[in-house]
């Protein structure tokens, strides 16, 4: 859970800097999210070490959430795949980028059927799993 917290860290502070937003924002959207999820804020902040392990519908929704706040998703559940785009420079690697996302997004609504959760949790891993080929 630790390891997905930084993740979001990272990603959200590359977001606010390009997007010029607040960062305190992003925290609260963290927290908030942690807090939607059934999580407790203090896995966030540290405090809460040696807690229970979150369940994997926890994370799962934990990264929906998240993907909802940072736009790679959209407020019905779908994957954004424009919003991912946006921060991605040059046509060549847009046009090799959609797809790859296409291929994952398709390849996770198949799995996930209409399990928001389950959807965030397969976008993550492919996309994750794509990044470490390259």
């Amino acid at each position: 859970m630790r390891l997905i917290v930084l993740f979001f860290i990272c990603v959200l502070r590359v977001r606010a800097d390009s997007n010029g937003s607040d960062l305190g924002s992003k925290d609260d959207d963290m927290v908030t999210c942690l807090i939607n999820s059934g999580l407790d804020p203090g896995i966030y902040s540290g405090q809460k070490i040696g807690a229970s392990a979150p369940t994997e519908n926890q994370t799962n929704c934990y990264l929906a959430c998240m993907f909802k706040k940072i736009g790679y998703m959209t407020k019905d559940g779908s994957i954004d795949v424009e919003s991912i785009l946006s921060t991605s420079h040059g046509l060549r690697k847009r046009v090799k980028a959609r797809q790859r996302l296409d291929e994952i997004v398709n390849q996770c609504n198949m799995h996930a059927k209409d399990d928001v959760c389950k959807l965030a949790r397969c976008f993550q891993d492919l996309r994750k799993s794509l990044l470490e080929k390259n």
